[in-house]
């Protein structure tokens, strides 16, 4: 009996384990060759988001509403067309009207989550400008987006909270980072971003709780400038070239020439490549004959996948 619910056991995993190969969500969270594309993906949609946004930006029609890109009313450019900014005290942008009433303003800034008070201190606010424009530095460098006022902190006519809420909202639309959210998408934004409020009391003293949440905020984002891209460690490179790497030592040949000299010719048929060196051998398989390592690549990558699926 207690053979049977074992193997019973065992053939529930192995159906489980076939039916989440075939889920396209997982395969896309876990294998590495669509984790790759899905990179790819992310960055394009990201750099064309970046394009619209900027434009609008120096247009002077920037919607800085808390609503992601995919959120935003049909317009020209997927930057937006309404820069009305979460402050009362931001008059200095040049606005447009979109078609949206003030109500329909209303409701979207009343469905969005609140930041705490202290967000619109103006010594946080300065802060925030800072760290949040060094995180469109690096975040821009791996999505391959390339000059970027913003990151610069180079906006002619916009500071103070004006110009932080043009950097959060970029974040949010471009880089899908919930700023005051503390939250990172792997991919897109969706939703609502968090929001400033005016503060209550200028003069009062920082509360315990806000304390606390400052430090947060600010360990959040700093672990992530002095981080990595978090699909990085997913793709395993470093585990596929060590595969790739020990299948490569099959086709090396080690030949000793007439001056008694080692040599390193290539073991694939029809190739009489010669090289002084194994690692010049290597790179010459990786470079011309690719397709021997193909199927090698695909096993390690769906090893590595269904070990993350038992994880």
């Amino acid at each position: 009996i207690q053979n049977i619910k074992q193997n019973t056991f065992v053939r529930r995993k192995e159906v489980t384990l076939r039916l989440r190969k075939m889920n396209t969500g997982l395969r896309d969270k876990y294998d590495p060759s669509n984790l790759e594309a899905a990179m790819q993906r992310r960055n394009k949609k990201a750099k064309v988001i970046a394009k619209g946004l900027l434009e609008d930006l120096q247009n002077g029609t920037l919607d800085l509403s808390p609503l992601s890109a995919e959120g935003l009313p049909s317009s020209g450019n997927i930057g937006g067309i309404d820069n009305t900014s979460e402050d009362d005290t931001n008059a200095g942008l040049n606005r447009r009207k979109n078609g949206r009433s003030n109500a329909r303003k209303s409701e979207v800034h009343s469905a969005a989550p609140r930041a705490p008070f202290i967000c619109s201190e103006p010594e946080r606010v300065l802060k925030d400008i800072e760290q949040g424009c060094s995180l469109i530095r690096k975040l821009d460098a791996e999505n391959g987006i390339e000059e970027n006022l913003l990151s610069e902190n180079k906006v002619k006519g916009i500071e103070g909270v004006e110009l932080l809420d043009v950097v959060i909202t970029y974040l949010w639309r471009v880089l899908a980072i919930d700023y005051y959210g503390m939250t990172k998408s792997m991919e897109h934004s969706k939703g609502f971003r968090h929001i400033r409020v005016g503060s209550l009391n200028n003069n009062k003293e920082k509360s315990a709780e806000e304390v606390i949440w400052e430090e947060k905020l600010d360990s959040t984002w700093q672990a992530r400038l002095h981080g990595m891209d978090p699909l990085e460690p997913m793709l395993v490179r470093e585990r596929l070239e060590a595969v790739i790497e020990e299948a490569s030592y099959h086709y090396i040949r080690k030949i000793c020439d007439k001056k008694y000299e080692w040599k390193y010719g290539c073991g694939i048929p029809g190739c009489a490549k010669l090289f002084r060196a194994p690692e010049f051998l290597r790179k010459h398989l990786r470079g011309k004959h690719q397709e021997k390592f193909e199927d090698v690549i695909s096993k390690a990558r769906d090893e590595i996948y269904f070990s993350e699926l038992h994880e």
